[in-house]
């Protein structure tokens, strides 16, 4: 008489043990893909930050170079109606007469008479780029009073109405004169103050 044989268990894995396999490598790629996110969005932001920190320095530290040189007569300040100060002054410029007050900027062409112009002026004031965002913007105006250059310096500085606002003010304390920037890169970000004092030539 023969014996049943037993079937001897296989090597495979139950249906059971399939499916929970897919629930935790599936619960681990979401955890991976999520991880993964977070530090993009934390990279991009730090070089937004990072970006935007380096043209404030920027932005001060021309700012600072150029009012210095400069004299309390030739300084005006008007208050726009976005709350934040125009300022419009002269620097020292080299002509072929001699030393004068105008603007000076390589920018403006290829050789020395270029770079100096007597009678321009240089206009700071905030107003929005094509994207609606309020910027810090360095103008140059020609004796005639029309705009020869414009260069976005300084982006989201503050609006009137916000509550660190304004976004830039010149005021002069004695014979020194104080310049707040003052900018919010987005909702939930705190605004950053740059002020620096600067005593002009007189």
């Amino acid at each position: 008489m023969k014996r049943a044989r037993t079937l001897a268990p296989t090597g495979g894995f139950t249906l059971l043990e399939v499916i929970l396999a897919i629930g935790v490598f599936s619960v681990i790629g979401v955890g991976l893909t999520q991880g993964v996110k977070i530090a993009e969005t934390t990279q991009v932001s730090v070089s937004s930050e990072s970006g935007h920190n380096r043209s404030m320095r920027d932005s001060v530290s021309l700012l600072r170079d150029e009012l210095k040189t400069c004299q309390d007569s030739s300084i005006d300040i008007e208050l726009r109606s976005n709350g934040n100060h125009q300022l419009t002054f002269m620097v020292p410029v080299e002509s072929g007469l001699g030393t004068g007050w105008g603007v000076y900027d390589r920018k403006l062409g290829n050789t020395t008479d270029d770079w100096n112009r007597v009678g321009w002026e240089l206009r700071y004031q905030v107003k929005e780029n094509q994207q609606g965002i309020p910027c810090l913007v360095r103008q140059v105006i020609d004796g005639g009073g029309t705009l020869q250059r414009e260069t976005e310096i300084v982006s989201h500085v503050l609006a009137y109405g916000q509550q660190e606002g304004p976004g830039f003010s010149v005021t002069a304390t004695g014979d020194v004169w104080e310049v707040t920037i003052r900018t919010k890169t987005g909702e939930g970000q705190a605004a950053r103050t740059e002020t620096f004092q600067i005593q002009t030539r007189n």
